[in-house]
C-alpha cells in the first residue's frame, strides 16, 4: 500500500478519524518502503505497527483488514470470523504500472475506490455476509496447499488460539 497508503492517511480528516476511533483502535502498518508514516491526525489516534515484528499477531488481535493489492489478504482469511475491505483508489494506475495475477476486482469481498466508500464499508454492513466472504475466499484459495503452505495455515492457525 506504498502510494495508496500515503494517500489515504494524507486525505483523513480530524472528523474523519474521530468517526473512526469512536468504533475502532486502528492500527497502521506501513508497506516496509515508507519509514515514517505521516496523517493529519492527533498524536496516539492511530497506532504505527509498522515495526512490530511479527504479522500473525496483530492478526489475532484485529476485527477488520484493510488492504489493497497484498496478498496478505489470503493468509488473513484463514482466521475465522474477521472482515477484509480492499481499498482501491489507484487500481487503474496499479494496473498500468504493475499488473495482477489476479485482479482484485475479480474477488467477491468488499471493495472501495475511495475514501467514502471505505468508511461506508466500515460502518455499513451485513456482519454475517462480511464473515462468509472471508471464509469463501479462504475456501477458493486456501484450500489446494502444497506442503510448506499447510505447515503455514498451521501455523497462522495455532497462532490464533494462543
Amino acid at each position: 500500500m506504498l502510494g495508496t497508503q500515503m494517500y489515504l492517511l494524507s486525505r483523513l480528516t480530524k472528523k474523519t478519524i474521530h468517526k473512526i476511533n469512536q468504533k475502532y483502535n486502528f492500527l497502521v502498518r506501513g508497506h516496509y518502503f515508507i519509514e515514517d508514516l505521516r496523517y493529519n491526525s492527533d498524536e496516539n489516534s492511530f497506532v504505527d505497527v509498522s515495526s512490530y515484528p511479527d504479522i500473525n499477531d496483530l492478526f489475532a488481535i484485529s476485527d477488520v483488514l484493510i488492504s489493497d493489492y497484498s496478498s496478505l489478504i489470503f493468509d488473513y482469511s484463514l482466521l475465522q470470523n474477521r472482515r477484509i475491505i480492499l481499498y482501491l483508489s489507484d487500481i487503474d494506475e496499479y494496473i498500468q504500472h504493475r499488473g495482477f495475477y489476479l485482479d482484485p476486482r475479480e474477488l467477491d469481498i468488499t471493495r472501495a475506490f475511495n475514501l467514502s466508500e471505505l468508511m461506508d464499508a466500515l460502518f455499513d454492513y451485513d456482519i454475517n455476509a462480511e464473515w462468509n466472504k472471508t471464509k469463501k475466499l479462504s475456501e477458493c484459495f486456501n484450500e489446494n496447499f502444497d506442503m510448506n503452505s499447510e505447515y503455514l495455515k498451521h501455523f497462522i492457525l495455532n497462532w490464533e488460539q494462543k
